[in-house]
């Protein structure tokens, strides 16, 4: 909590997350769609339109989503370098 003292919520969000996904058809007839981040899958999930896929990701806060995935990251590097720092002792 000591990180949010100074900064507003405006600072915090630099990014929406909702704009890493990119939805693909799979095939030329534009009859199945995937939903990417980057060059990996997003879901095992096929949607049959590009409005169906859109709608899935819409239906999520991911924002949320990536704040946690971020926080649990910063606290597994931080455990593994104290674990190292101990371990060096």
């Amino acid at each position: 909590m000591e990180n949010l003292k100074n900064e507003s919520a405006a600072n915090t969000m630099m990014f929406d997350f909702e704009e890493a996904f990119v939805v693909r058809a799979t095939n030329p007839e534009n009859n199945d769609f995937i939903i990417t981040i980057g060059n990996r899958y997003a879901t095992p999930k096929h949607y049959e339109s590009k409005e169906e896929a859109e709608k899935s990701i819409k239906e999520r806060d991911w924002n949320l989503i990536a704040t946690l995935a971020i926080e649990l990251a910063e606290q597994a590097i931080k455990n593994h370098m104290s674990n190292n720092k101990k371990n060096k002792k």
